[in-house]
């Protein structure tokens, strides 16, 4: 697993959006010169940058890259594993926790464009650019890819802020998305020339690929001042097969290899190198490039005689199919016949048997579950076999067979018990399964009991995604137990989890499904759809207490929920009482989305506060601390806490007021307490640093040697003020803590 060092990054402003469809200017493409002048610029090469998707993208989150490139913005993309590039089971498993990790920290790809959009949208302001210019497939045979059409939303929300403005170029009537509001001020031409040219790759040339290539880009290229190279939109190539010299001059750059996809498909079907393809698949699906990555894998299928190599193939696209939850496509797979290895027949088996349970077959989907568990019952402790026990359990539930579906999951749990080390991710998922079925049977303290088992596991980790489901689990599970008032306290915080998230878009697919089973066509229906259920549940809850809300005076504009350490002000306050604590101040921090139903939740969350928190009134942004991953304070010593670490004077629990003087808050910061963070796996000491893992989520971080010290002395010197007696010649103490603190680390509490 790769480890990192921490590195401090900064927040762009959030990016407002909301329900409505994106508008966006188009552009029919004639000359380069006619497009200057519709634009109402000079110098096009110096004052725009561009994506071209016009030969489809060959790279994940293609358009974020190539507008990064421009702009000089340093962005990592992958983060997804590499399925596919190992026939061994044991090596996939490492690939499902990945996937796991990133399905529960929500839609990677949007969190991934969203970020990206703030740094595009910091560099177009820096560098006075005036026009993103977004050159659209050419064909229906090519895609905008969700990622791509992720980024082009975002900027055209974020760019109505600036004096800059995004464009759609476009060369055919191709339809574009459904949600889309595209507007031409200038007519269709006429008749449109056609250039031929030999030459033609995917995308925008940067300007180590325009060197190297320099002798056979056409004339009607548009040389941009950064370098970069653009084809010109209406040029058709010939068949790319014609160019071997361009081939041969691509391969030797690994960087480029994405390049070679499309002249592998068009050389010589016969002798495609399959090994390659799919290791770029691979590439593609590590990148977020899911459409591309099966894509790739689809059309290479049918390419191959070998039984064998389909079957390997299959396997990859089966397992890509699991991961995104295309479960539909997964059923309908047909399974080569019984001449292939075991191994592969038993995955085949697996992967088709999942996507069947989770559509609703399940009585189709146990013959093929029996002969995957037959062949992975060989080895009883491997976490394959106690996945597939894991899906077999849900499997046998949807047959009625509950005791069945205990007796899988309880025999993980077992298993788990004998293994030398922990699989925390199983752990999770077992946990889960079973606070869901004791839920079921209504033994409502085993399901408790399961849920908090799970929770703890993330302790300290969780996402947002986490924070708001673990919030509804417990909220669901007092309902009913008849803790009405309980319930209250759990729905008014995953309420409050759920407005102060920057990016509610990316809530979790299982979670969002969770919540509401529906699929959404927009990710502003889902926030839409997702406020309304969160706002009806707390007004039944608040029906059935019986509970008088205050009427306030404030409308949604005047009410923000923001993340503490993402505010732009100060909190004047901290403000709580039992199971609830917040800070507060009277500026209103800018809204991360606007929605009818949204700010419908908003007000009615605010009104519910002000009932249980009378100072609140007086103030308009509410900022909840989740104390890094946590949950959010829940009584006088984890608000005073939380106080003391954003440098907050006064505090009111209830009807108890601590006005705090600097002094005051220095004491009971050295009178803190501090213990290893729960969500530790493992700590692995060298020579003057040390190796920490995480039971979850995070990648494994350096430590060096005096912050591997405190970690490994934290049990005898277990309270600020003792690390200050053992460490006090060390400069910067505290920030050394608060550092390890906000590392996840460790954790600081009175």
């Amino acid at each position: 697993m790769p480890f990192v060092k921490e590195t401090k990054t900064v927040v762009s402003p959030a990016i407002p959006r909301d329900f409505k469809p994106p508008v966006l200017q188009g552009f029919h493409f004639e000359s380069w010169d006619t497009l200057e002048r519709q634009l109402g610029i000079t110098n096009i090469a110096k004052n725009c940058i561009f994506s071209d998707l016009s030969i489809g993208a060959w790279k994940g989150h293609w358009t974020l890259q190539e507008l990064c490139n421009q702009l000089h913005i340093r962005n990592e993309i992958a983060f997804q594993p590499e399925i596919g590039i190992s026939s061994k089971y044991q090596d996939y498993v490492h690939s499902i926790n990945a996937i796991v990790d990133n399905e529960s920290s929500g839609d990677k790809n949007f969190i991934l464009a969203y970020r990206g959009c703030q740094k595009i949208l910091s560099q177009l302001v820096q560098q006075d650019i005036q026009w993103v210019l977004i050159i659209a497939p050419s064909s229906s045979r090519f895609s905008w890819e969700k990622e791509n059409l992720y980024l082009i939303e975002l900027l055209a929300k974020g760019l109505k802020q600036t004096n800059c403005n995004i464009g759609i170029i476009t060369t055919t009537p191709v339809p574009t998305p459904a949600n889309w509001e595209l507007h031409f001020k200038h007519p269709k031409p006429t008749k449109r020339q056609k250039t031929y040219t030999n030459f033609r790759i995917p995308g925008i040339m940067d300007k180590e690929l325009s060197i190297l290539l320099q002798n056979y880009i056409p004339g009607s290229t548009l040389k941009l001042s950064t370098g970069h190279s653009v084809f010109m939109p209406t040029s058709h190539y010939k068949k790319i097969g014609e160019c071997d010299a361009i081939y041969s001059r691509i391969r030797v750059k690994n960087m480029y290899s994405h390049l070679l996809i499309p002249f592998e498909f068009q050389i010589d079907t016969t002798n495609v190198d399959t090994d390659f393809l799919q290791l770029e698949a691979a590439k593609r699906f590590s990148e977020g490039g899911y459409g591309i990555a099966l894509r790739i894998l689809e059309n290479l299928i049918v390419l191959v005689n070998s039984a064998e190599k389909k079957a390997q193939i299959l396997i990859q696209i089966q397992n890509i199919r699991i991961a995104l939850l295309q479960f539909n496509a997964a059923a309908k797979a047909q399974i080569p016949g019984n001449t292939l290895p075991d191994e592969y027949l038993a995955s085949l088996s697996l992967s088709k048997a999942w996507g069947l349970v989770m559509i609703n077959h399940p009585e189709k989907a146990e013959k093929l579950f029996a002969k995957a568990r037959s062949f992975y019952a060989k080895d009883w402790l491997s976490r394959i076999h106690l996945y597939l026990l894991n899906i077999s359990a849900l499997n046998k539930l949807k047959l009625g067979k509950i005791d069945e579906a205990f007796a899988y999951e309880k025999e993980i749990e077992k298993a788990l018990e004998k293994s030398s080390k922990t699989d925390w991710h199983i752990f999770y998922i077992n946990s889960i399964n079973l606070a869901r079925l004791y839920k079921k049977v209504k033994n409502y303290s085993d399901a408790e009991l399961y849920y908090r088992k799970a929770f703890e596991v993330n302790t300290h980790l969780k996402s947002e995604s986490d924070l708001l489901y673990s919030n509804i689990c417990f909220a669901q599970l007092e309902t009913l137990k008849e803790n009405l008032k309980t319930s209250l306290i759990y729905w008014l915080r995953a309420c409050i989890h759920w407005l102060s998230n920057e990016i509610p878009e990316a809530l979790a697919p299982r979670v969002t499904r969770a919540i509401i089973k529906k699929n959404f066509s927009t990710n502003g229906e889902k926030v839409e759809a997702i406020s309304r259920k969160l706002h009806d549940n707390l007004l039944e809850v608040a029906r059935r207490v019986k509970i008088g809300l205050p009427s306030i005076d404030k409308g949604a504009d005047d009410i923000s929920f923001c993340r503490i350490e993402n505010a732009s002000g100060h909190p004047e306050i901290a403000i709580g009482s039992l199971g609830i604590g917040i800070a507060v101040s009277r500026k209103i921090e800018p809204s991360f989305f606007y929605g009818i139903e949204y700010n419908k939740l908003k007000k009615y969350t605010y009104q519910f506060l002000c009932h249980l928190l009378p100072t609140l009134p007086h103030y308009n942004s509410i900022y909840s601390d989740s104390q890094y991953g946590n949950e959010l304070p829940s009584n006088s010593r984890e608000l005073i806490s939380s106080a003391i670490r954003y440098d907050i004077s006064k505090i009111i629990f209830g009807t108890k007021k601590y006005p705090l003087s600097k002094i005051e808050r220095k004491e009971l910061f050295l009178s803190s307490k501090l213990e290893l963070n729960p969500a530790i796996a493992g700590i692995e000491i060298r020579n003057k640093s040390s190796i920490l893992s995480f039971k979850r989520y995070k990648s494994p971080i350096i430590l060096n040697r005096l912050e591997t010290e405190i970690l490994c002395n934290i049990k005898e010197i277990d309270t600020i003020k003792s690390v200050f007696e053992n460490y006090g010649h060390q400069r910067n103490l505290s920030q050394v803590l608060r550092k390890l603190e906000k590392m996840k680390c460790i954790t600081i509490y009175l």
